[in-house]
């Protein structure tokens, strides 16, 4: 737990914290100390989905201090025997090539007899999904369940889903696409990094208001179909054909597809486990500045910022009309959008819809919008190619997409042009925060370890604590035995891949120290122990590691030297 002081007050003395968890309550008495941050909560260890209630006062020099507001938090599924659910995935024959495999709907039907007090839904996967439930998406979080260490850890997002239940039947599913799991990942774009296989897991838990529960999850009764969305990745973008939605499959009843029933896929041997990142989602919206018509089926649109995102795109054109978006940071002196983006290594890339594509056919229908959440994509310019009319600006928006950290820094002088660079450098760490910390948003989609420098420059603006801690711990996992930091974290391909000994030298000075000196500088700036307990075996393991290669593998001409 972590509090702020009373208004006025600059020095603690002691602190008290009392708690209830599940009918258990404890009172830690006063506790002689100056820290506020990161401090156990005192209360007996409590068990899985159980509800917990904490309360804080604090003695300072101004006197002690009202009890807090009481703070409510909740565990998930902390043993594996909690889980009843099975893994799952679509029912492919073959895995689809890359930049062609589509995004699978998943679903079963359940049947609540009665009123429905209380409802739980805990689901991760093997890939990005999105989680439906009575008709609806549940909650708002963006690229779930995010990336990680998969072969060591995996992140579990829990929902409150009560007030989605009705007494009836109910449509439980999900969308599941190869996300960082199986998509294409940092600069060598190689795809099946963890795996070529995606899969999902998720349980669904119900107390009915009778006092009775029921445990609903993936499994044998589940069948999957693809989409409209027929392929999607971070490099290679999105490729939806809207005459293929499957129209009313979140709700009971038949549904148009080739529905087939899921495969079963091996239980992972990861730890499931809940982040202490924020998640990813829609941070901001930004209007269309301008749109511009270069020739009769070509329009350019500004947004007067680059973002990490993607659009949200209306007014299609008829039915089978097939637009090309290509996204961009930069304008060609004709006006064109610039897909070189200033650098050779975009050059090398041939994805089946172009750099940062996305490819949509209208279905014509009333309303209709394409926004492709399955991909992520750098820009400040949009073109759009293949439409037959006029794009007005209203039909267009950028979505920002990036880590939910909590703003911390501001800046403001009289001089507008540092105004807008600090607006920059704030936008840069919004763009580069996306779950894990990554180095370059067109190009790049993995957490490069470069980190160590710009974690400092970060906290100023934002609350990074959790996405560091978050990383450091894929970092950790993913270190070489030999103590080895690779250049970016976590690692898709492992230590024996072609890219581990033929790519960039992995282990360098600098990218490597940030598994020292992200923990130091969080600890720094906001007082976390923890972070420096749980990193330890890491720090020293990279230190080793460098003072063994400082004493052998000297250049020959001092190797004779003292080391």
């Amino acid at each position: 737990m972590s509090w702020r002081l009373p208004d006025g007050s600059r020095e603690q003395r002691a602190y008290r914290i009392r708690g209830d968890a599940g009918g258990r309550e404890w009172d830690t008495g006063w506790i002689g100390s100056d820290q506020s941050l990161f401090r156990a909560h005192g209360g007996p260890p409590p068990v899985s989905g159980e509800r917990v209630r904490c309360a804080v006062r604090v003695s300072t020099e101004l006197g002690t201090s009202d009890w807090s507001a009481p703070l409510t938090w909740e565990t998930g599924l902390l043993a594996p025997e909690d889980w009843v659910a099975s893994w799952i995935g679509p029912a492919e024959t073959e895995v689809p090539p890359p930049g062609f495999r589509p995004a699978y709907h998943l679903r079963t039907t359940v049947t609540l007899p009665g009123p429905v007090a209380r409802a739980r839904v805990y689901a991760t996967a093997h890939g990005i999904y999105e989680l439906f439930l009575g008709g609806e998406r549940v909650g708002d979080a963006e690229l779930s369940p995010g990336l990680t260490a998969y072969r060591d850890h995996l992140h579990v997002q829990a929902h409150d889903v009560t007030g989605l239940l009705q007494p009836g039947e109910v449509v439980f599913g999900a969308i599941l696409s190869d996300g960082w799991y199986r998509g294409r990942t940092s600069y060598h774009r190689l795809p099946d990094g963890f795996g070529d296989r995606t899969a999902l897991l998720a349980q669904l838990h119900v107390d009915y208001e009778d006092g009775t529960t029921a445990v609903f999850g993936t499994g044998p009764g589940w069948r999957s179909a693809a989409g409209a969305v027929r392929g999607a990745d971070f490099f290679d973008g999105v490729e939806a054909d809207l005459r293929e939605e499957l129209t009313g499959w979140t709700l009971p009843g038949d549904v148009p597809g080739e529905w087939a029933p899921v495969a079963a896929r091996p239980a992972v041997a990861a730890r499931l486990v809940s982040s202490p990142a924020p998640p990813v989602r829609r941070v901001q919206e930004l209007p269309a500045l301008s749109v511009t018509r270069l020739r009769r089926d070509r329009h350019i649109i500004d947004f007067g910022q680059n973002l990490a995102g993607w659009v949200r795109l209306a007014n299609l054109g008829p039915r089978g009309t097939t637009l090309r978006l290509t996204h961009a940071e930069a304008l060609r002196p004709d006006g064109d959008v610039d897909t070189a983006g200033g650098t050779a290594t975009l050059r090398w890339y041939s994805p089946p819809r172009g750099i940062q594509g996305d490819r949509v056919v209208s279905a014509g229908e009333l309303g209709e919008v394409f926004e492709p959440r399955h991909t992520r994509h750098g820009f400040r310019y949009l073109r759009v190619d293949g439409h037959p009319g006029e794009i007005a600006p209203g039909d267009v928006t950028a979505v920002a997409v990036s880590s939910d950290l909590l703003r911390t820094g501001w800046f403001r002088c009289s001089d507008e042009r540092v105004n807008r660079l600090h607006e920059i450098a704030f936008w840069t760490y919004r763009n580069q925060e996306c779950d894990v910390p990554t180095a370059e948003i067109t190009r790049e989609t993995s957490g490069w370890t470069d980190w160590g420098y710009n974690v400092r420059g970060a906290r100023l603006l934002h609350d990074v604590s959790g996405l560091s801690v978050k990383w450091l711990a894929d970092l950790a996992a993913d270190q070489w035995p030999d103590g080895t930091v690779r250049n970016y974290a976590p690692d898709p391909l492992g230590p024996g891949s072609l890219t581990a000994r033929f790519a960039i030298p992995h282990g360098q000075a600098g990218w490597g120290d940030s598994a020292v000196s992200v923990p130091w500088e969080i600890w720094r700036a906001y007082g976390d122990e923890e972070v420096l307990s749980r990193q330890y075996a890491s720090m020293t393991a990279w230190v080793e590691r460098v003072a063994r290669v400082a004493r052998e593998n000297r250049h020959p001409a001092r190797r004779s030297a003292r080391p």
